[in-house]
């Protein structure tokens, strides 16, 4: 929300991939807190006590964080605005990125969720080596979440997207075939470093559809994420049961797919409905 009135249409996707960058790290950072507390023979418990301190130091450091300043005229304007806004608000672009983030979230979860045990049943590794597609994936989410937060700030967010979209489709598919452990751990790992970025950049061009938009289409669009990684786990696991574990992997893919597609067509109707004129660099009003 902060950063949506904060940064202007032309940095705000990258802005949103650099807050990503601190989640995808503490992906990558937490199982090996985790893991080292079980190692040395504590209790399972005290791998919260990052998380606790992590908390700690976020209430310390709020009394010296600069929040952005509203005018009054500010506040006249958003006033007014607000029967404009609702009645504007619920369209059709925005219900389909709604969806792609729902779908997007839903990929991701099925993936950290049943991944270890699919490569386990598919391949007979041990556990420990099965952990490897969570560690991997997060890690290399970092480097490229801190890479694309730079690539938007030099070329149009919504070109970027469809390569990362189009990415994550090829690459979820590669993992659905794979036909080894490495080929899947590769995949994997590609598709943390081309795809982390998705969700980030769709709630920034998301947050476009709208001119002048409400916070409540922030909202609303980080719900529609909230609510594909609540029903992932319940969906994935009625699935697997009903059917096998290899079928989660193919959920993966149509997840991906199903992202894809859903930006494909909103970016389309951008075109036709408000003439967006997709091939102007987001540097060019800096």
């Amino acid at each position: 929300m902060i950063i949506s009135k904060t940064f202007d249409d032309n940095q705000r996707a990258s802005m949103f991939m650099i807050t990503d960058c601190a989640f995808s790290l503490s992906g990558f950072i937490y199982p090996g807190i985790t893991t080292f507390t079980l190692a040395v023979g504590l209790s399972w418990k005290y791998g919260f006590t990052a998380a606790l301190v992590c908390i700690v130091l976020i209430l310390l450091a709020l009394p010296f964080v600069t929040f952005p300043k509203v005018s009054k005229k500010e506040q006249m304007g958003a006033e007014q605005r607000v029967e404009y806004s609702t009645q504007s608000i619920w369209i059709g672009r925005v219900f389909l990125y709604g969806f792609l983030l729902c779908m997007y979230l839903i990929g991701q979860n099925v993936l950290m969720t049943w991944g270890p045990n699919y490569l386990i049943e598919r391949f007979s590794v041990t556990a420990t080596e099965s952990n490897m597609v969570i560690s991997y994936y997060w890690g290399a989410a970092v480097i490229g979440l801190i890479l694309s937060s730079i690539i938007v700030m030099k070329i149009p967010p919504r070109k970027f997207m469809i390569f990362a979209t189009s990415m994550g489709t090829l690459l979820t598919f590669t993992m659905y075939t794979a036909p080894s452990f490495n080929v899947f751990i590769a995949a994997t790992t590609l598709l943390g470093f081309f795809t982390s970025c998705i969700f980030k950049m769709g709630i920034a061009i998301g947050s476009m559809q709208v001119k002048n938009a409400p916070p409540r289409l922030v909202t609303f669009l980080l719900l529609s994420g909230t609510i594909g990684a609540m029903i992932a786990p319940a969906v994935s696991a009625f699935i697997v049961h009903l059917l096998s574990l290899k079928v989660s992997m193919l959920l993966v893919f149509i997840s991906y797919l199903s992202v894809f597609l859903a930006f494909i067509t909103v970016y389309y109707k951008e075109i036709k409905e408000i003439g967006v004129n997709h091939s102007e660099k987001a540097s060019a009003a800096h």
